[in-house]
């Protein structure tokens, strides 16, 4: 009970100072600010004994602020970025496109966290056709906006992706900009692994950059808690026996956070299936 008390207060805070701008934030009382940091740091401490799991709140504190943010969300006309972002994320989409061109009618692509399916535009122009898309989102609301926008040719699921199925395999598994909301990137990608054809991909992409989800995670740790895979990390999961990722292998390699790779080109990373 007091840990769904201090998820929900702390969703209320976070939706109530979701999108002021800089003079309005300022102008609320630092005790507020640090009310919120004792709540988190309560809801780590319940996590830390094992009281709720760090997926249980995770997964719902998404659910809420997603929710709330649905419709605002669905008159936007796609991912919304500018000049070079935009650009930069193209340039991604393309790439996740490849095997499913490469497959002809029969190819799919899954786009995790697709939100109000903000990417179906794009990856329409990068030429995958009706039906091709699936988009799995942990927002019921986000879905039904998704469902509202593209429903007519795309299949849309509201699922915590960990438990997402489906009968077909898909060419590609992208992650546009969603690895880093996820409770945990290994699992995530490891679950990736399983619904990739042989010679299919896995493409993690953020136009913004390794440096920009590191801003993000420092300013709200509950919305962003993980960082993006390093090589390094990505490097570790493909060598480890017995997991999903053991056969593939990585055909781009991301920049690290800072590094000129990063700053340029944002992050890109490809994991391609061997069998």
């Amino acid at each position: 009970a007091e840990a769904m008390t201090l998820y929900e207060d702390e969703t209320q805070w976070q939706i109530s100072i979701r999108d002021l701008d800089v003079l309005t934030e300022a102008s609320i009382p630092p005790n507020l600010f640090e009310a919120s940091k004792r709540r988190v740091a309560r809801l780590e401490e319940l996590q830390n004994r094992g009281i709720v799991t760090q997926r249980d709140v995770h997964n719902g504190f998404q659910r809420v602020i997603w929710d709330a943010s649905a419709d605002a969300r669905g008159f936007r006309s796609g991912a919304e970025l500018s000049g070079d972002m935009q650009t930069r994320l193209n340039d991604a989409l393309v790439t996740a496109a490849v095997p499913v061109l490469t497959a002809g009618k029969d190819g799919r692509i899954l786009d995790v966290g697709c939100g109000t399916g903000s990417l179906v535009p794009e990856l329409e122009r990068a030429g995958i056709g009706r039906g091709q898309i699936v988009g799995v989102d942990i927002s019921n609301d986000m879905v039904r906006v998704a469902l509202e926008k593209y429903g007519g040719r795309v299949r849309f699921v509201a699922s915590d992706f960990l438990e997402f199925d489906d009968e077909l395999k898909f060419d590609t598994v992208l992650f546009g900009m969603s690895l880093q909301d996820l409770p945990d990137p290994t699992e995530a990608l490891n679950k990736a692994a399983t619904l990739v054809k042989p010679n299919g991909r896995i493409v993690i992409a953020h136009p913004q950059g390794a440096s920009h989800v590191l801003m993000q995670r420092r300013n709200n740790i509950l919305m962003v808690p993980n960082a993006l895979p390093t090589l390094e990390d990505l490097k570790d999961m493909v060598t480890v026996t017995g997991t999903s990722l053991e056969r593939f292998r990585i055909v781009a390699e991301p920049g690290n956070p800072g590094d000129a790779v990063d700053e340029k080109h944002g992050y890109l990373a490809v994991l391609e299936a061997t069998e």
